[in-house]
């Protein structure tokens, strides 16, 4: 539960840091008709929320770039400037750092023996950051070289460049607590439904 709600401060954090909930009530309540031509004031002022609307899903993570690219596909549904930012998404994510997609790294290969107490036991942020580089070093090291500098980055995962045995491999990493991110996400949104 707690996670869920260091979640919601985080969205609404990021909604204030771009000015998007007055701007994007203004843009709701706004008598919307789809066309794809119309290049009035009103669509330069769109953009321009538009602009911050990208920046704050990119910030959020997945789940909201994933909204983001749905809404870059419905001309039918959303107003044409946000359809075109939108459209950033389906190629232009962020990428994070290497040193933040280690986390990502869970390799039972080196998983050593822990007895319950040890497991069950609360790491310190030293112990948990000495943890994280020891499966990043260990990954690297499956590897006769590895460029921890992403080829590509999407919404889901990064995609890095390897080589195995002298074979060059692409080495897709999902982004780090995935999973948790985007099921808290769903929940935010489901509440956020109900409500509006």
């Amino acid at each position: 539960m707690l996670g869920k709600t260091n979640r919601y401060l985080e969205v609404i954090g990021v909604l204030i840091k771009y000015n998007l909930i007055p701007e994007l009530y203004r843009d709701l309540h706004a008598d919307y008709i789809s066309n794809p031509d119309c290049t009035c004031a009103f669509d330069i002022k769109s953009r321009q929320t538009a602009v911050k609307l990208r920046q704050a899903f990119e910030e959020l993570g997945p789940t909201f770039i994933k909204m983001g690219q749905t809404m870059s596909k419905r001309p039918d549904l959303v107003p044409q400037p946000y359809v075109i930012e939108m459209a950033n998404l389906q190629d232009k994510v962020k990428s994070i750092p290497f040193e933040e997609m280690d986390k990502s790294l869970d390799l039972a290969c080196i998983c050593g023996y822990e007895t319950r107490e040890e497991r069950n036991r609360k790491k310190s942020k030293e112990e948990m950051k000495a943890e994280r580089e020891r499966k990043a070093k260990a990954f690297i090291e499956i590897f006769d070289s590895f460029d921890p500098n992403p080829i590509a980055s999407g919404s889901i995962a990064q995609v890095y460049k390897g080589v195995i045995e002298g074979k060059s491999v692409a080495v897709k990493i999902l982004r780090p607590n995935l999973i948790d991110t985007i099921n808290i996400d769903l929940s935010i949104l489901k509440i956020s439904i109900f409500l509006y």
